[in-house]
């Protein structure tokens, strides 16, 4: 039976939130920095406003490459102009691509990106460019610094608050987080990317062991997030199957009375809008094998709905099978165990899967 932080990270899987690889800040090049002088940006002329004017619209359009000659131009002429190196180091990551990432590249665009940030350090969408090519470079805790920096100038800068949200977010920094969303909170119209972090993070702060006397605050927090989460987006499943989530985890530690019919309710309304999914299926399935509930046989047959939508469903497969053993049905579960032995990776799991199909060689015994 999964723990509470394991259910957590079932519902960051069914929220598309995969968790970050972390990178220490980069060094910054002082050989190719040569000559830039920290705060001497100059300001543009009328006609170079109205160029990086347009330059820039072409960059909002996807045509980096179109710009990338004017402005590596306009740079060699001006080198101290912020603005244009921003913007030709913006449209060199751009022009990146490819599996691996062209490394001469990246290495031209940090250049032009930090010489744009010592330029004019007080430019937030220049630390906000130079944290994507981190980011981009899998430095994470260099574009996460960047991203923070971007807000020295303007604490209310939307685009670095919900950067710097969603990678604290992924770097398992939720108190952060809830930071930087909070200010987004006041400064409506709010971002629509804003609800999903905010349950992530509430509902991870609300199985952390030294929150326990916030849990009922975060769990509530959680709840309203995924409620905003299915208003918005009333055809997709995981706002649905979040609210269920947060009802099941409040009932279970008394802050609220069960309400088995709500809770199921949602799930089947999330299962419906994802046919495919096993996931609604399966947190029914654990909600009602619960102690709060406790109907197996409900349990059991939600199980088997969520391995008929994914035949190799390692979770349905183990609960499905110990709920088996459980009652005594030996050789269903058995024969369970085995499917699920292939697709577990953990040595410890394996030899645990392995004694159980061991037992599972005598006879049921119901």
């Amino acid at each position: 039976m999964p723990t509470s932080r394991t259910a957590s990270l079932i519902l960051l899987l069914l929220l598309g939130m995969p968790f970050q690889a972390c990178g220490s800040v980069p060094a910054e090049p002082a050989d190719r920095l040569e000559g830039v002088k920290e705060g001497h940006n100059i300001a543009p002329d009328l006609a170079e406003q109205v160029q990086l004017q347009d330059l820039r619209a072409l960059l909002d359009e996807g045509k980096h490459e179109e710009a990338r000659g004017p402005l590596a131009e306009m740079v060699a002429e001006r080198p101290e102009l912020a603005l244009a190196r921003q913007l030709l180091g913006r449209a060199i990551l751009a022009g990146t691509t490819g599996d691996p990432l062209d490394l001469d590249q990246l290495q031209d665009a940090e250049t032009e990106l930090l010489a744009a940030t010592r330029l004019d350090p007080q430019s937030s969408e220049a630390w906000l460019d130079l944290g994507r090519l981190y980011e981009a470079e899998g430095h994470m805790e260099g574009a996460l610094d960047s991203y923070r920096r971007s807000l020295h100038s303007n604490v209310y800068y939307k685009p670095g608050l919900l950067a710097a949200a969603r990678l604290a977010t992924d770097l398992g920094e939720e108190r952060d987080a809830i930071r930087h969303l909070e200010v987004l909170r006041a400064r409506p119209p709010v971002p629509e990317e804003v609800s999903a972090l905010e349950a992530r993070c509430y509902l991870i702060l609300s199985e952390a062991i030294d929150q326990t006397q916030n849990q009922k605050e975060f769990l509530e927090r959680a709840f309203t997030a995924f409620t905003e989460i299915s208003e918005r987006k009333p055809n997709q499943p995981e706002g649905w199957a979040g609210q269920a989530y947060c009802l099941v985890r409040m009932a279970q530690k008394g802050f609220t009375t069960l309400d088995e019919e709500r809770i199921i309710n949602l799930y089947d309304e999330a299962a419906s809008l994802d046919p495919t999914s096993p996931w609604p299926n399966y947190n029914m399935g654990l909600f009602l094998e619960s102690d709060v509930v406790k109907k197996d046989a409900e349990a059991i047959e939600n199980y088997r709905r969520a391995l008929e939508r994914k035949a190799d469903h390692l979770p349905s497969l183990l609960n499905l099978a110990a709920l088996y053993r459980k009652g005594g049905k030996t050789s269903p579960a058995k024969e369970l165990y085995q499917r699920a032995l292939p697709l577990l990776k953990d040595q410890k799991e394996r030899k645990r899967v392995l004694e159980l199909i061991q037992e599972g060689d005598s006879p049921d015994k119901g």
